[in-house]
């Protein structure tokens, strides 16, 4: 399982408590995730970067939120992990410190273990950091696994395991919507076979603002730039 990421400082605990009759003084630190970290998730990185990335070099692929680092050794990618354990290393312990933009990245089982604010934050960085025409694969538990658990506590939209981890549930449709919701139409987000739910995301252009494409005009050969990175007249208009 990858671990999840403290992306927004300071996170103060949300409201959004599933039943207000059962509302408790609930705090979560975000290093907890950590605690969600386990060795057994190469197999699912095997097929991922048999699938998707297999002629793409490991520097070129990010495993965002790496866990132990299990596909790091194996396959020589760059890793992002705030809570790293002993013995591994990760490249980036801080989204801050990722300047590069990747052809592939690979989110397993991180987007369930992250309360809703740090979870937006996680798919942004992640579309951010994707190089146009790159894929992501985010894969996430199922809502049928997590709600398996026993004697859950309520928090925001998920909840409080009984070993103080934060857990939140997916159906395919669910993950689809929540991805498609943050990142906007210049990502194509589909069904991803992998993981126990998954999508993968290719980026389809960068999101440039401009106030017009009359003003982008005024500009010549701007726009020649903009379609090396996929983009077209439409995408101003």
């Amino acid at each position: 399982m990858g671990c999840g990421t403290n992306i927004v400082p300071g996170f103060n605990e949300s409201n959004k408590i599933k039943d207000p009759a059962l509302e408790t003084k609930i705090s979560y630190e975000m290093s907890k995730s950590g605690d969600t970290q386990v060795p057994n998730t190469i197999a699912t990185y095997r097929k991922v970067m048999n699938k998707h990335f297999k002629n793409v070099k490991g520097s070129n692929v990010l495993d965002y939120g790496a866990g132990l680092g299990v596909a790091t050794r194996e396959f020589g990618l760059d890793s992002f992990e705030p809570y790293s354990k002993k013995g591994f290393e990760p490249k980036y312990t801080d989204p801050s410190q990722i300047t590069k933009k990747y052809k592939g990245i690979i989110a397993n089982a991180v987007l369930n273990v992250l309360p809703l604010t740090q979870r937006t934050e996680a798919v942004k960085n992640i579309g951010n950091l994707l190089a146009v025409r790159g894929k992501a694969v985010i894969m996430a538990r199922s809502k049928s696994t997590v709600e398996s658990v026993k004697n859950p506590k309520p928090y925001e939209d998920g909840h409080i395991t009984t070993r103080g981890t934060f857990q939140k549930g997916f159906t395919q449709k669910e993950l689809i919507d929540f991805v498609k919701s943050i990142l906007g139409p210049n990502f194509l987000v589909t069904p991803s076979p992998l993981g126990d739910v998954g999508v993968l995301i290719t980026k389809l252009r960068e999101t440039v603002e401009v106030e017009s494409y009359e003003g982008v005009r005024e500009y010549g050969g701007v726009m020649d730039k903009y379609r090396d990175v996929g983009m077209s007249p439409g995408d101003f208009i």
